[in-house]
């Protein structure tokens, strides 16, 4: 079974959702990678996103699937780096939204959990299921749990590009609601200074 699931930044002016949820479809992972905890701290969003070890809660999907409603005009991206992942954001709240790559034509999306609008955590577990891996744990913030990965684990790898052939064969690839027609970001992304990456700790 698959779900549709709202999507709504913190103060409710973007929203949107995500459509064909299922543990089956997608990754519900936590990443500790210091990147991850770079973009959170950036927003000024450490404590709503990140966990106890500094771990995000993602959920890995097809952006073929992912679609906005209200509120496009305060999606904002940002890059740590010029060649960094695409970080997306509700520029006005500071939520984050999602991770992609520089490309639509590469299908992956990385959907952060601060955006998703469960009505509880019961909810939250049946539809993106349990937390299937927990990965980079070396940039983890104390002891990580003992079944955590320093890196990604093959199986998890497999999925990713499984999930990736799967959007591939169905001409998915492409489809974004963060790049037009012409495969350019919908804003143009705003890369932190040297400077202002040295100041964001981890």
């Amino acid at each position: 079974m698959s779900y549709n699931v709202a999507l709504k930044c913190q103060c409710g002016k973007l929203t949107g959702s995500l459509k064909n949820v299922s543990s089956s479809r997608g990754t519900h992972l936590i990443c500790y990678c210091d990147d991850c905890q770079k973009f959170a701290i950036a927003l000024n969003r450490e404590d709503t996103v990140l966990d106890d070890l500094g771990g995000t809660e993602i959920f890995q999907s097809n952006p073929a699937n992912l679609s906005f409603e209200t509120g496009q005009d305060h999606l904002c991206c940002l890059r740590l780096t010029p060649k960094g992942l695409m970080r997306w954001y509700a520029g006005c709240c500071n939520t984050p939204i999602a991770n992609t790559l520089p490309t639509p034509k590469v299908p992956f999306v990385g959907v952060i959990h601060t955006i998703f609008d469960f009505e509880d955590e019961r909810e939250k577990k049946k539809v993106l299921g349990k937390i299937s891996a927990r990965i980079q744990s070396r940039f983890a913030r104390g002891k990580p749990p003992k079944n955590a990965h320093t890196r990604a684990p093959l199986r998890v790898i497999l999925k990713a590009v499984f999930c990736l052939g799967l959007a591939w064969f169905r001409k998915e690839n492409g489809v974004s609601p963060f790049f037009d027609g012409e495969g350019k970001p919908v804003v143009t992304p705003r890369v932190l200074e040297l400077g202002e990456r040295l100041a964001v700790p981890t």
